[in-house]
């Protein structure tokens, strides 16, 4: 495509360096701009090959051809982003949760027109459950429930107890490990019911949190909220 360019085109009628037509009445003794076979044939055929570009053929009773190629290029377009929209609707529902291996891969912007939100960021995915044994917090699904580290409870050891040695006032004591009890033994073993006592090991062990993550590996995890 090419601007007027005849003798009398008016400079700058169509912004700094764009020539144009003008009537020139301004100018004493100047024609109104004049037009070229040449830049005729050439607005031609460049209108033209938008049509037949298209595979449309010129129709002298249609005079809106132009318009209805630039429409159809239009409503293609428009067809495609629907199209492109509903694969991703499809695919990805609202609610749907997925983990990319991509640490700054952002769905928000790869999928214009759908929003996303970190999901579960820092935590383990546990299945739905509907069997009668498992935990409540199975039961629903968006519960939380569980910590990286944790302070076990007296009830939370096992069975366990510690052997001690310990003197007799006897010149044989038993090879064997009894439970102390003042009124079957004594500190003598002579069968006379002596006072008890009660007496404790060493503390073992720092009293630190103990924790019990599997082995893991990071994602990042998305889900569709729109």
């Amino acid at each position: 495509m090419e601007r007027i360019n005849t003798i009398n085109a008016r400079p700058d009628v169509n912004g700094a360096g764009k020539k144009g037509f003008h009537d020139n009445a301004d100018i004493s003794g100047q024609d109104a701009t004049y037009i070229s076979p040449e830049w005729c044939n050439h607005v031609q055929e460049e209108i033209a090959n938008i049509i037949e570009g298209f595979g449309e053929a010129l129709n002298p009773a249609q005079k809106n051809q132009v318009y209805m190629v630039v429409k159809g290029i239009n409503d293609r377009t428009t067809a495609i982003e629907n199209f492109i929209e509903n694969i991703v609707d499809y695919f990805y529902p609202v609610g749907v949760i997925i983990d990319f291996g991509i640490p700054d891969f952002n769905p928000n912007v790869k999928y214009v027109g759908t929003t996303w939100v970190r999901h579960g960021e820092g935590k383990a995915s546990v299945g739905l459950s509907d069997q009668e044994s498992d935990p409540l917090w199975t039961k629903s699904v968006g519960s939380t429930f569980g910590s990286f580290t944790h302070q076990l409870s007296i009830a939370q050891l096992p069975s366990h107890y510690f052997v001690f040695a310990n003197q007799w006032a006897g010149t044989t004591p038993p090879d064997v490990e009894e439970i102390l009890n003042h009124d079957d033994i004594g500190w003598a073993k002579d069968g006379s019911a002596d006072t008890a006592f009660r007496q404790r090991t060493e503390s073992l062990g720092s009293n630190e949190a103990h924790n019990n993550v599997q082995p893991s590996i990071i994602d990042a995890r998305w889900r569709r909220t729109a």
